[in-house]
């Protein structure tokens, strides 16, 4: 997504975190449900921990070497992911808030409500596990 900002009109894009479920199924699968992620995405501002395009791209992979996926469908959803305008945010500034977290949630998990909670905005996804064991302050937004 290309954003153009006009100097005398700021526009200022609301802020979600974007899991790999939700990139999958806009992405990879291309169902209803993904259109309903293309849909509460559209003119927001992404973000992700930078496990997000490894995760993206392991679905990806297995989805090609299972032979779920064509060489072209699978290179278009690669593509896809690259042409993503996704913030990428780094370890580092996670860490603590993901190691906080680790009762109930998987590190990678975990990194996507941290990074929620963070920066006090939704999370959008389309795991429902992840969206039960979330804790109350973070705004899951569950697409099913």
């Amino acid at each position: 997504m290309n954003r153009t900002l006009n100097t005398d009109d700021a526009v200022v894009f609301p802020t979600v975190v974007l899991d790999a479920s939700a990139a999958i199924e806009v992405l990879v699968k291309r169902t209803s449900k993904g259109d309903a992620v293309a849909d509460r995405i559209r003119d927001c501002s992404l973000v992700s921990p930078t496990t997000f395009a490894f995760e993206v791209t392991n679905v990806i992979r297995r989805g090609l070497s299972a032979r779920l996926l064509s060489p072209e469908a699978a290179e278009l959803a690669w593509m896809g992911l690259n042409e993503l305008d996704v913030e990428l945010w780094q370890w580092a500034t996670l860490a603590r808030w993901v190691w906080c977290l680790k009762s109930s949630l998987s590190a990678y998990d975990a990194s996507y409500i941290a990074l929620a909670l963070l920066l006090d905005c939704p999370l959008i996804t389309t795991d429902p596990k992840l969206a039960a064991l979330a804790p109350p302050a973070c705004r899951v937004e569950l697409i099913a």
